[in-house]
């Protein structure tokens, strides 16, 4: 029975807790890989406002730099793209400030550019989730639950959630089913062999624990 709450708490809690330590002083090859003091390389998300570029300066906050934002029509053809060096979130009017901006619009065959003007700013509304920014690249399994929590909530804005999800069920699972299994065990030796342990009975409560073992896993992920 206590199999599954310390198996829970190693996991679920110590495990994010220590890389966090590990990539604060810069511990080990996984700290230094996902060391977020660093500007990430270029990279693509597929928001639902379109197709971002854009390179992560995680913080928290997290900052986009040389961001390219492209913009479709409901027939997927391009129609604007803002460019900007620099992109802040103001979660006030949940929407991004893209300074020194410059935007071109219209069709293939009939842009239109508006110049950069110095300290210009224009407000967007990418589609992406600024928390799950901030930990790009950070496999789920070094994640704190609050955070998968906030990220499964989320999905669809720059990100699928399946993978956060997934890991909260193998968590809550780890959680309770040592203990199940545990009662299960019970129940079935006191039915089946109360007094007497013979070869078959044995055999039928271990068949049985085989037997239900995956479905509760299945069933809790």
């Amino acid at each position: 029975m206590l199999v599954g709450p310390a198996t829970f708490v190693l996991d679920g809690c110590l495990g994010p807790a220590a890389i966090t330590e590990q990539m604060r002083e810069h511990i080990g090859r996984d700290a230094q890989r996902l060391d977020r003091s660093q500007t990430s390389g270029t990279i693509w998300i597929e928001s639902r406002k379109g197709l971002i570029s854009t390179r992560i300066a995680y913080g928290p906050p997290a900052i986009l730099h040389d961001l390219s934002f492209y913009r479709f029509d409901s027939n997927f053809q391009l129609v604007e793209i803002d460019m900007a060096p620099i992109a802040r979130y103001d979660a006030a009017s949940d929407q991004w400030h893209l300074l020194k901006p410059s935007t071109w619009k219209g069709d293939a065959f009939s842009p239109t550019q508006v110049t950069p003007v110095p300290d210009a700013e224009i407000t967007r509304d990418l589609g992406i989730f600024p928390q799950w920014l901030s930990v790009y690249g950070i496999e789920v399994q070094y994640l704190p639950i609050h955070t998968l929590r906030t990220l499964a909530r989320h999905g669809g804005e720059g990100y699928d959630a399946a993978p956060y999800k997934t890991r909260l069920a193998s968590l809550y699972a780890a959680f309770v089913l040592p203990g199940a299994m545990a009662l299960l065990a019970y129940v079935l030796s006191a039915a089946l062999i109360p007094y007497t342990v013979t070869a078959s009975r044995a055999g039928r409560v271990l068949a049985w624990g085989y037997a239900r073992m995956p479905r509760h896993a299945y069933a809790c992920c």
